[in-house]
């Protein structure tokens, strides 16, 4: 699976600099902000390294969005806030850690999370955004509402 990411973010970057080479301006649009979680991270190293320049451009952070449909804040004082890829290693670990805890893209593998969650007794705090901003969007005010197969583009927000 990394050898197949890895070579398609690479026949995408040598794509990108065809387009650069020629004069071209490329714009690479994204859901959210490129900066969390994009592809665009890994093409702007290989842009990069092939000696072409390259500016991020900042858009909506989507577990911003969230927080924002869901009418809730993420923290408050001295709360802490923990951003994290659901589908890997370590995200169950993190469930322990103090304050909001943010799960993006958890679709792959909300069986798995859901598992983890309640078993630290953390189901009935937690909500959900499906494909937030997005046609198809659907708000879940609990855990249990979602549990079943979920959308790629679903954000798990678990408050204490």
């Amino acid at each position: 699976y990394a050898q197949a990411l890895e070579y398609s973010r690479q026949q995408a970057a040598e794509q990108l600099a065809a387009c650069l080479e020629r004069g071209e301006q490329v714009v690479f649009l994204t859901i959210g902000d490129v900066s969390i979680y994009s592809t665009y991270t890994y093409l702007q190293t290989l842009v990069r390294r092939m000696g072409y320049a390259v500016e991020m451009v900042p858009g909506v952070p989507p577990f911003c969005a969230v927080a924002a449909r869901l009418g809730a804040p993420l923290v408050e004082g001295g709360t802490p806030l923990h951003l994290l890829p659901a589908s890997y290693a370590g995200t169950e670990q993190a469930l322990d850690w103090p304050g909001t805890k943010v799960l993006m893209k958890s679709g792959r593998s909300l069986e798995q999370v859901a598992q983890a969650l309640h078993r630290r007794g953390l189901g009935d705090k937690t909500q959900a955004v499906e494909q937030c901003g997005l046609p198809g969007e659907q708000v879940y005010g609990c855990l249990e509402a979602l549990e079943g197969q979920a959308h790629y583009l679903t954000t798990l927000v678990v408050t204490d």
